[in-house]
């Protein structure tokens, strides 16, 4: 078996789990400025998209490993908020923080097939990685104090179809965004409500929204999307708004909202040579 599936294999059978701290603990999180796990696990999961949104040629070696990263981590996912459904409630915040150890695991293992150089791109793109919400550790990192806690990390790429496009889209250049948001979140006393992650993005008015599966409130959140403009003319300008993240929950409401603000920016097309 390949070393890394050995080392990071993220198994379901957590055996038994030891009995859950008092409800208020938060997961360990990372609050405001995001981790290096977290950089670099979006940096991962952003190489998968096509066209990459990297300012360098592509490496074939780094986008198998993404690849793989993706499938793993992803089925990984579906397989912890199968079984995290079916576990009594107070089990399910210690098998949480253990899936959450376990995934930053899968990121450390799969760092060390990728060249030395790739540290420079994650550390670029680190400022687009951040935490959605307060540190966990105040116990209020989600805005519904005492109830919901969250780790949860929010990234977006801008992706621009290169020329190898350009003849689909009749010579017009469409923006996009890759947008990722992963996470944990954990509410204490509601084990029948139901949190789904969305991520959106608004091109000259129009709102493009993909939502995650909903899911319990104790599982994993996930979504990586991307989300393109309407193809421009080359040289005609677009307005994009500020991408947004969410969370809602079925019992509490919208709960995170990585939004700032209704910012807006202007957007130059690449002209097609």
């Amino acid at each position: 078996m390949r070393r890394t599936a050995a080392v990071i294999a993220l198994t379901l059978a957590l055996g038994t789990l030891a009995s859950a701290k008092p409800h208020q603990e938060a997961l360990q999180g990372k609050g405001g400025n995001a981790s290096d796990t977290d950089a670099w696990r979006h940096y991962l999961l952003a190489r998968t998209v096509s066209p990459a949104p990297w300012t360098v040629d592509p490496d074939q070696v780094i986008n198998n490993a993404a690849k793989r990263f993706r499938a793993e981590f992803e089925k990984a996912i579906d397989d912890f908020n199968e079984a995290q459904q079916n576990r009594i409630e107070a089990f399910q915040i210690p098998a949480l923080k253990l899936f959450i150890a376990r995934r930053d695991a899968m990121v450390e293992a799969y760092k060390t097939e990728l060249p030395s150089w790739v540290a420079q791109q994650v550390e670029a793109f680190k400022p687009e990685t951040r935490s959605a919400g307060a540190d966990p550790a105040t116990e209020n990192g989600c805005g519904i104090p005492d109830v919901i806690t969250c780790a949860i990390t929010y990234s977006r790429f801008i992706v621009t179809p290169g020329e190898e496009n350009a003849d689909d889209l009749d010579g017009a250049i469409a923006l996009g965004v890759n947008q990722i948001l992963d996470g944990a979140a954990t509410m204490i006393g509601h084990p029948h409500a139901r949190h789904t992650p969305t991520v959106t993005v608004t091109f000259d008015g129009i709102p493009y929204s993909v939502s995650g599966k909903s899911v319990c409130a104790n599982c994993y959140l996930y979504v990586n999307a991307v989300a393109y403009s309407t193809p421009k003319t080359p040289g005609v300008k677009g307005e994009m708004s500020t991408p947004e993240a969410t969370v809602v929950c079925s019992d509490a409401g919208k709960f995170v909202d990585s939004n700032p603000g209704d910012e807006r920016a202007e957007i130059s097309p690449i002209e097609h040579q």
